[in-house]
């Protein structure tokens, strides 16, 4: 009888994994550096549509990998603390907005301004720092 099982495969720790993947990153931010070294001196720091793109490929890349490694739990406390966690930011960051729009000031407060980037911004921190904590209830309700 013959096995068609393929034999287990080694994973590299996690601290590898990452070191690996941000060494491979090295190159691509060292020649963002030096398109941007090498530009006129008046110009200062200008947009490159590539190199954005280089990085959310590599970004897109390396999370489809990162997230195939993650087992069942993992993966369980991550969907979880994004759908709550994220939402919630969001909902707290609109609400500081909305606020701004009626006078309160709180967003100016705390160094934002009532404009779409920094409201862009604000709504980001907001779901990343939400999720922070949602990712950490989670685990610690299941511990």
């Amino acid at each position: 009888m013959i096995d068609d099982r393929s034999p287990p495969q080694r994973q590299l720790s996690p601290l590898k994994f990452h070191l690996l993947w941000a060494a491979a990153l090295l190159p691509l931010v060292a020649l963002i550096g030096f398109t941007e070294a090498i530009g006129p001196d008046d110009a200062g720091a200008t947009f490159q549509p590539w190199a954005v793109f280089a990085i959310l490929a590599f970004s897109l890349v390396y999370s489809l990998v990162w997230w195939r490694r993650l087992d069942e739990a993992a993966r369980e406390a991550h969907k979880w603390a994004w759908f709550w966690g994220a939402n919630t930011g969001a909902v707290g960051a609109l609400t500081l907005l909305m606020l701004g729009d009626r006078g309160v000031g709180a967003v100016e407060k705390i160094g934002f301004d009532n404009t779409l980037a920094d409201g862009m911004a604000l709504v980001l921190l907001f779901e990343i720092l939400a999720y922070g904590v949602g990712w950490g209830f989670w685990w610690l309700r299941r511990r």
